[in-house]
């Protein structure tokens, strides 16, 4: 079996780095950007792994890249491991007659406005949602809907050019924008608190469903508030209901039978209200708390699947331990004092904390806040309740936060 794998990340970001190099069992052909050569040169050590660069990551150069691939090597499956390259991959497998998750499939899970109008049609509650094609329609969808309302890219991912518009006066800010090439969508703002929930699909099979309760919605970077959630556990109410509606949902959505799938909801304690799903491991700690509360990669397991490999040590016993992560949103302004590393880890060894990421510099300025992941720490943590883990998290941010000094 041969594999073309396309990532235009950090391999770390994927957990690639703990398990590529000794792996000999199928071929893997990585394409990414020559920008991360760099990153990706050590694999060329391993003869099962063979790596191609393209100069820019555009769907054009992809797809041409592709093809030149698929005639030196004539590969069985392909692999996106980024949210943004979903839908060229199952374009490529269409065209080269490759098994694997269709254009529809891709389409469902890249296009909000696609994916929210199927999952209304399959009965299950959404946030009126328009698409829009120029400014005015934004005052439009006011008039006739009322506000406050949200207006995100079509396409988007992260919270990134995303707006909370509560009247009139906040659409002005939107004027940069071209709404002619760049697909907008206008929804409903949600009430309740919002969930994130990270499935594992096995030859249709679901392996786990994983519930976890944002601390606030992830909007709220804009209010100088860092993206937080807490995995809950068997005993926690809303778990029993959002796996169900999870189980519900990925039955009748066009699901490929190999996924890692993260889904986000509102639940206001009465009824559940789909957001979005996207057809990927969930962003943040999101990778390093499933590897430890299941004792797998599932990124890795995935990626094995699809090339037919076997994998059986899945979880079969309850969830019984609470787990976090924090997104530390920077302030604005010239970094020019950091905690070291060391004090990170030696802080996170005395607070149970799993692991942590730092995404920041010394020099590096902040002079806008784009998105709820920009930030200077990724960090999780393990903990005995609930409250434990909010407390972990906020006190992290506290204690991180007076060691950085700005100018």
């Amino acid at each position: 079996m041969k594999l073309l794998l396309l990532c235009n990340h950090n391999p770390k970001l994927f957990g690639l780095d703990k398990w590529l190099d000794d792996y000999r069992s199928n071929e893997i052909i990585i394409l990414t950007s020559s920008k991360k050569e760099r990153l990706y040169s050590k694999y060329e050590q391993n003869i099962n792994v063979f790596l191609s660069y393209v100069e820019k990551w555009t769907e054009e150069i992809i797809a041409e890249q592709a093809k030149i691939l698929y005639e030196s090597f004539s590969y069985d499956r392909i692999i996106a491991l980024d949210e943004f390259d979903v839908y060229i991959a199952a374009k490529i497998r269409n065209f080269l007659g490759i098994e694997g998750q269709s254009v529809e499939s891709a389409r469902f899970f890249r296009d909000k406005y696609y994916m929210t109008k199927k999952v209304k049609s399959f009965g299950f509650p959404v946030a009126h949602t328009e698409k829009i094609d120029n400014y005015l329609d934004v005052y439009n969808f006011g008039r006739r809907n009322g506000y406050p309302f949200v207006v995100k890219p079509n396409l988007g991912a992260g919270t990134v050019d995303t707006y909370i518009i509560n009247s009139e006066f906040d659409i002005k800010k939107l004027v940069k924008y071209n709404f002619q090439s760049n697909q907008f969508i206008c929804q409903e703002k949600l009430n309740g608190n919002l969930f994130h929930i990270d499935v594992l699909v096995n030859d249709d099979y679901i392996e786990y469903i994983n519930v976890s309760r944002y601390l606030h919605p992830t909007i709220e970077y804009q209010n100088n508030k860092s993206s937080a959630s807490v995995t809950l556990t068997e005993k926690d109410v809303e778990t029993k209901v959002l796996r169900c509606y999870t189980e519900k949902l990925i039955r009748a959505i066009p699901t490929y039978r190999f996924s890692l799938l993260h889904l986000e909801v509102f639940y206001d304690g009465n009824e559940v209200y789909f957001l979005e799903i996207a057809s990927r491991l969930g962003g943040g700690g999101v990778h390093r708390i499933l590897n430890d509360q299941y004792g797998f990669d599932p990124q890795e397991v995935v990626i094995k699947l699809e090339m037919g490999e076997e994998f059986s040590n899945f979880p079969k016993s309850k969830l019984n331990d609470y787990y976090g992560f924090i997104m530390v949103i920077p302030n604005l302004g010239r970094i020019c004092s950091l905690p070291s590393e060391k004090e990170i880890s030696e802080y996170l060894k005395e607070n149970n904390g799993l692991g942590f990421q730092c995404f920041t510099r010394l020099g590096y300025e902040y002079s806008t806040i784009h998105s709820s992941v920009h930030s200077l720490y990724e960090v999780s943590f393990k903990g005995d309740s609930y409250q434990d883990l909010v407390d972990k998290l906020q006190n992290f941010e506290s204690w991180v936060k007076s060691r950085i000094i700005y100018t």
